[in-house]
């Protein structure tokens, strides 16, 4: 009996000291208090990343008018391009943290205030847009600096498609990976299924959503709230993990909202519109400024 009992207390000390080294105690990297974004822990950039156009955009610290909280709200309205009727446009607003060399796992309070999506009904493409935490994790080979190619990146992310059967106030909630096949990442092949659902959520529900890079166990993290974590494993073969992402500032880790608007030739116009309130960013403790 002692024997026994003593196995079972060593190998519940060897799966906490797993347990631990794979969840680093966080620790709050900004909330959103002061006036304006910290220049020494932030830096941005609004970008029309392939055609269509961008006529309202926004980055700001305001205060939340339901909740009352400050918190940091990006906003983004695109249109795709009316010369065609395949593709999508691409427009982005992204908050970039100033240094992501360090940061493996990002957590933040992530409210969507305002969706709107209308898609092409001669374009198979469906409009949607997003809003996601996330970032470039490591390179598979010998990354080049500056370059995204064989760059990993990952994202939890809020989406919406114009072609959803759900409510009009709901959004998916995703987790997923892409391996960058190019210098700034426009093309890619999913790492695993394309996209591990971790539930919805409500337009104007505040929810907490977390991505961990676990290296140890050659895996992402995803999850939303208290739900169960959600896991992506990959293949450290095919994928090799030991190597810093060549993009800069560390991987470009960020709080980001897009709109992927579907180009079209005919009315009503299509058109990606999403604001959203993020709050109570975490990093890993070892990435504190």
């Amino acid at each position: 009996m002692k024997l026994i009992l003593s196995c079972t207390v060593v190998l519940i000390v060897i799966l906490t000291g797993i347990s631990s080294q794979a969840q680093e105690p966080l620790t709050l990297y900004d909330n959103f208090e002061s006036k304006y974004l910290d220049p020494d822990l932030w830096f941005g950039s609004v970008e029309t990343f392939t055609g269509g156009w961008v006529l309202e955009s926004g980055r700001q610290i305001k205060t939340e008018p339901t909740y009352g909280y400050k918190g940091l709200t990006l906003l983004h309205r695109g249109y795709g391009s009316t010369d065609s009727d395949s593709g999508r446009a691409t427009m982005r607003n992204r908050l970039y943290f100033s240094d992501g060399t360090k940061i493996t796992t990002i957590q933040a309070k992530v409210q969507a205030k305002k969706v709107q999506v209308i898609g092409c009904t001669a374009n198979p493409d469906p409009t949607y847009v997003e809003a996601h935490i996330g970032g470039l994790f490591f390179n598979t080979g010998t990354p080049t600096p500056g370059s995204a190619l064989n760059d990993v990146f990952a994202a939890v992310s809020l989406i919406r498609l114009s072609d959803s059967t759900e409510s009009l106030n709901v959004l998916e909630v995703i987790g997923y990976a892409l391996h960058c096949t190019s210098a700034n990442c426009s093309t890619y092949t999913w790492i695993g299924d394309t996209g591990e659902s971790l539930g919805t959520a409500l337009v104007g529900q505040r929810v907490k959503l977390r991505i961990t890079w676990d290296q140890a166990n050659h895996r992402f993290v995803f999850q939303r709230g208290k739900t169960p974590e959600v896991y992506l494993p990959y293949d450290s073969v095919s994928f090799p993990d030991t190597s810093p992402p060549g993009s800069s500032f560390g991987g470009y880790k960020r709080l980001n909202v897009t709109d992927y608007v579907a180009n079209c030739t005919s009315q009503p116009r299509p058109v990606g519109f999403i604001e959203v309130y993020f709050d109570d960013v975490y990093v890993n403790q070892s990435a504190a400024p």
